[in-house]
């Protein structure tokens, strides 16, 4: 049997769970939590034009949250141009975006270049930095055409990260 609350005059009193919330149309819907700004999209460009002339070798550079300014931006002007020079300069218990550009060769022999967004997510992180990153890849991933996004969470996974390229 159900029970009815009743106000103090008598009268029955509507439960306040479950609320309807509002449809959201594209005019309300929020903007990101964080903003990628002009200049971090002209690096990302910039960083698929000189990696393309590296041609065989791999390319990477790293990405922030800068937390402060609530924007997404390069952690330095450094290019890595290895994969265990990458893996040894991630934190390791920060995340991060890296873009990586990763001459594979295919299972049939042929050899090409991807270029992809690695998420880098190591298992002992802020779980606040976590749900930041999580929010933002998406987003990331979009504004820059990436083709595919490989979560990794340690060393030994950028040091593997050619074959799952190959591989997909």
């Amino acid at each position: 049997m159900v029970s009815k609350a009743l106000s103090s005059n008598g009268e029955t009193l509507l439960p306040r769970w479950p609320r309807r919330l509002p449809k959201l149309t594209g005019d309300e819907q929020s903007e990101p939590i964080y903003q990628i700004p002009k200049t971090t999209k002209e690096n990302v460009e910039d960083f698929k034009v000189q990696s393309a002339k590296f041609r065989g070798k791999p390319q990477a550079k790293i990405y922030i949250i800068d937390q402060k300014q609530r924007i997404i931006r390069a952690e330095d002007n450094e290019v890595y141009g290895s994969l265990e020079d990458l893996a040894t300069e991630l934190p390791e218990s920060s995340p991060r975006f890296v873009f990586l550009h990763c001459p594979v060769t295919l299972r049939d022999g042929r050899k090409t270049e991807r270029f992809v967004l690695v998420y880098w997510l190591p298992e002992n992180c802020n779980p606040t930095q976590r749900m930041s990153y999580a929010a933002m890849v998406n987003d990331f991933k979009g504004t820059f055409n990436v083709g595919r996004v490989f979560e990794v969470e340690n060393a030994d996974g950028i040091r593997g990260i050619a074959d799952r390229i190959a591989a997909y």
